[in-house]
């Protein structure tokens, strides 16, 4: 697999007969070519019925870092033949190797369908334990309340090149300016307490001005996020990423994270409520 959002490619030759086939509502009838010997055994045959190459696949990756802090890959491929793809398992492989089994849902021509293809390991989580600053204020309304401060740290691995490659031959000297990989495109899940207690309040301090998303916002209440996980001039430009506040807590990031980039996101939220009283996680 390449190193892109999304790949453009060529369908391969044919190198087999094509299989005729018909579609009458949800049945679909192939005809096979020419005549088939089909020798006694107690296993099940299997003729090749199609080979389809799909064109623009687009990559993108999903981070849950409070449960494991590693990138899912997953692909997006639209069927753009005139095939309908029918439901069924199905194996996956990555770069020649092996993945494993997974199941194809029915994906008629035009539609799209997502498939999982594990970790990404060029994709780099880090998730620390979070930082947790205590206080008491008031002066008649006495109040305990804690700060909890998290940081995810993403960071993209894959190459970045910025020289250009120098080649001689028979005296004659050219250079070919390597090619830039994609952003990859990584969405990363988190979450905030949730009050069901007036006396309880819960605020959200990172990132400033994140309110809950109403349905049909403009924008849908994001807000710009993230900072360069390292120091560097060229580090300023990482990419850039927009948190959004959801029902039930969620925080949810949109990152476009650029190559041989680090980023930090950063989430800081205050729980306060009247002193002598105990707040339970449940």
């Amino acid at each position: 697999m390449e190193d892109q959002q999304t790949i453009t490619e060529q369908p391969a030759e044919l190198a087999f007969q094509e299989s005729t086939f018909e579609e009458t509502g949800f049945t679909t009838t192939y005809d096979l070519p020419g005549l088939k010997t089909l020798a006694p055994a107690s296993t099940a045959s299997k003729q090749r019925v199609a080979r389809i190459s799909f064109a623009n696949i687009a990559f993108s990756h999903t981070v849950v870092a409070k449960y494991k802090p590693v990138a899912y890959l997953q692909a997006k491929v639209r069927n753009g033949n005139k095939l309908t793809l029918l439901p069924g398992p199905a194996g996956l492989t990555l770069d020649g190797s092996f993945l494993g089994r997974t199941s194809m849902p029915r994906c008629s021509p035009g539609d799209s369908f997502t498939l999982s293809l594990g970790v990404d390991p060029a994709i780099k989580v880090a998730y620390p334990k979070p930082d947790v600053r205590r206080s008491q204020s008031g002066v008649f309304n006495r109040e305990d309340s804690a700060v909890y401060t998290r940081t995810v740290s993403l960071s993209n691995t894959r190459s970045s090149p910025s020289s250009t490659a120098t080649t001689t031959t028979s005296g004659s000297t050219s250079q070919q300016k390597q090619k830039q990989p994609l952003p990859a495109r990584i969405t990363v899940l988190d979450q905030v307490p949730v009050s069901e207690d007036e006396r309880l309040r819960v605020e959200v301090l990172q990132p400033r001005g994140l309110t809950l998303a109403s349905p049909g916002a403009p924008g849908g209440g994001g807000v710009p996020a993230g900072v360069a996980g390292r120091e560097g001039k060229d580090e300023k430009d990482w990419g850039k990423a927009v948190a959004t506040l959801k029902k039930g807590g969620e925080v949810s990031w949109d990152v476009t994270l650029n190559a041989g980039r680090m980023v930090k996101l950063g989430l800081e939220y205050q729980c306060a409520f009247p002193t002598g009283d105990h707040a339970v996680n449940v």
